[in-house]
Formats: structure tokens, C-alpha cells, sequence
């Protein structure tokens, strides 16, 4: 096992056994369905006028996610949270993307920083396999997947990319979310390997 990964190991019983439910709740598979599922919630919360609450299932998952997995997520969560914010601050500041109604990114937009605090806890567990390859695979594979986040967003109408400026809005998007995942993936690894949180 590696640092990283006993950094966020399930709690055990005194025999060595996991806990059930937390085995489960602690595992990779869970918290890709659960990334997942808490996009979609709040897409949809958006999407139909009720965006104060939209930020509800990343907070939900973050919280099973610290029980689970203890308070290492926090910390997770809190990287997410930070470095989302200066992304979406920026676009928004530049004109890359923007908000229905005009909102900037405050409380107004909470759900965009709590899908960045649970894509922070996904680092503990389903983009784990990030923490043991080099920083450029994050890179390479930050770019399309912002890009593709961005443009659903764009379709559902939650937020609007401004595509009249021909390919530098979703270049732009691209090399935001290629340095954001470079960051989160170094920043995870510290948090865990330090162990600087925990339950």
C-alpha cells in the first residue's frame, strides 16, 4: 500500500477488518458513481431555478467521504475549493465563460465550487491512480476533460461558453483545467502523504 492510499484507508476494526459500510463507501467505484451522480444533481438544480441548493450533494459527498474515509478529505475538498475558484474566477474575469443572469462566482455559483470540493475528494479515491504517475499525465488529461465539463454545462444552460471568438474560449478552458489538474493531483499528493489531517 502506499502512503498515499493509507492516508485514506478505511477504518478497521480492532481484528483488521474494514468497517461496512465505510469498505464500500471508501472505494473507487463508489466515488466515481457518486462524482457522477452529485454533477448531474446540481446541473439540474441549476438548471431548474433552484441554485441555493445546488451545492447540497457536494457537500453530502464530502461528508460521507470524511466519514468513510476520514479527515484527510477535508483537506481535499479544501484544495478543490481553492484551486476551482481562482479557474472559474478567472474565466469569468476574462469573459472565457459566464454565468446565467450575470452572476459572478459568489454565493450566487456556490455550486460550481462544490462540485470543484468533491472533484478535490476524488483524488483520495477514484483519481487516486493519478498520485503514482507523473504530473504531465494530469496535464494532458486535464484539458479535454475541462473542455467537455464546460461544454455540457454550456448545453444544459448553467453557464455560457463564448464560442463567437472562434477556438480560444475552449483553448483557454483547456489550459485552465490542464494547470488546475497538474495542481490538484501535486497538492493531493502532499496533503496525503503528509498525512497532515486526520481522522
Amino acid at each position: 500500500m502506499t502512503t498515499a492510499e493509507s492516508a485514506v484507508a478505511p477504518v478497521v476494526t480492532p481484528t483488521g477488518q474494514a468497517l461496512w459500510p465505510r469498505r464500500w463507501l471508501s472505494s473507487r467505484l463508489f466515488d466515481l458513481l457518486s462524482q457522477q451522480l452529485v454533477w448531474w444533481c446540481a446541473v439540474g438544480l441549476v438548471r431548474f431555478g433552484h441554485s441555493e441548493l445546488a451545492a447540497l450533494p457536494a457537500v453530502g459527498l464530502v461528508a460521507v467521504a470524511a466519514w468513510a474515509r476520514g479527515l484527510s478529505v477535508l483537506a481535499l475538498a479544501g484544495l478543490g475549493v481553492g484551486i476551482g475558484f481562482a479557474v472559474d474566477a478567472s474565466l469569468i474575469q476574462i469573459g472565457t465563460i459566464s454565468l446565467p443572469g450575470g452572476l459572478d462566482l459568489g454565493l450566487a455559483a456556490s455550486w460550481l465550487l462544490g462540485l470543484w470540493a468533491a472533484f478535490g475528494v476524488g483524488f483520495g479515491a477514484s483519481l487516486r491512480g493519478l498520485l503514482d504517475r507523473s504530473p504531465v499525465l494530469a496535464f494532458v488529461l486535464g484539458g479535454p476533460a475541462g473542455i467537455l465539463a464546460y461544454r455540457a454545462g454550456d448545453s444544459l444552460g448553467v453557464l455560457t461558453i463564448t464560442i463567437n471568438d472562434g477556438p480560444w474560449p475552449l483553448l483557454t478552458i483547456g489550459v485552465a483545467w490542464a494547470v488546475a489538474m497538474t495542481a490538484l493531483r501535486v497538492g493531493a499528493s502532499l496533503i496525503l502523504r503528509r498525512g497532515q489531517v486526520r481522522a
